[in-house]
């Protein structure tokens, strides 16, 4: 059996790719509706600029509504 026929799992490519969307730490504790000093404090000090992420749009309320297990198992 030669090498490259081997029975085994490679990898073939690789890429990255980032979402345009990009947020300041600060931004995402609020999003989230973190008032404890001691989580945004996690946040703020976190020598992390900015994360791009992708979120889905906020509730009325202007917070990420929270998903729970069932829901994400639905998608």
């Amino acid at each position: 059996m030669s090498v490259n026929s081997a029975p085994y799992p490679r990898v073939i490519g690789l890429g990255t790719a980032n979402p345009n969307t990009c947020y300041d730490q600060t931004i995402i504790a609020d999003m989230f509706g973190h008032k404890q000093a001691r989580i945004k404090k996690l946040f703020e000090n976190s020598h992390i600029r900015k994360r791009f992420l992708y979120f889905p749009e906020p509730g009325k309320n202007g917070l990420i509504q929270q998903e729970d297990s069932a829901t994400l198992q639905s998608i």
